[in-house]
């Protein structure tokens, strides 16, 4: 009964995320019954791939990697959980010594990498695109490495 309870929280969290904390979703005052329900369902997906990204990037951020293993490892319900987020967050550095952060701080990280796709304007129209890169920092390859992701991919020129 008291797991149940407990995770209560989690669902106030994910309430004060999608509100205030880093999605920002505001009340949309909508008159059409399709749109109060594509609103619902964008602000729970917005929710969904936060709750995933935060999860697997655990490692980088002030959060503990395995939250289920330390609930798991509790034998009562008030006994206090023994965190290694509190000691993630005073040292700034995880386990293995690699800065942590917060989740805001790593997006702004992440937001950073871009790829510009120039078209020269010619006087004979070649079609040829200038494709500029941005150095990917350590952190983000840490990120994509987490996440499973392999950015040159994503990045081809190619395209």
């Amino acid at each position: 009964m008291w797991p149940n309870y407990k995770r209560l929280s989690a669902v106030e969290i994910a309430f004060r995320t999608i509100k205030t904390i880093s999605l920002h979703i505001r009340p949309i005052h909508h008159r059409n019954k399709n749109r109060v329900v594509a609103h619902v369902f964008l602000c729970m997906l917005a929710y969904y791939v936060e709750y995933h990204l935060r999860r697997k990037l655990a490692p980088m951020l002030f959060a503990d990697d395995d939250p289920e293993e330390k609930q798991a490892q509790r034998n009562d319900a008030v006994e206090p959980a023994k965190l290694k987020a509190k000691k993630k967050a005073h040292t700034k550095k995880n386990e293995e010594g690699k800065t942590v952060m917060s989740f805001a701080s790593l997006m702004t990280e992440l937001a950073g990498l871009c790829r510009l796709v120039l078209l020269p304007k010619t006087g004979a129209d070649t079609g040829q695109k200038v494709i500029m890169l941005k150095t990917i920092s350590p952190t983000q390859k840490w990120a994509f490495k987490l996440l499973g992701i392999k950015p040159l991919d994503s990045f081809n020129s190619k395209n």
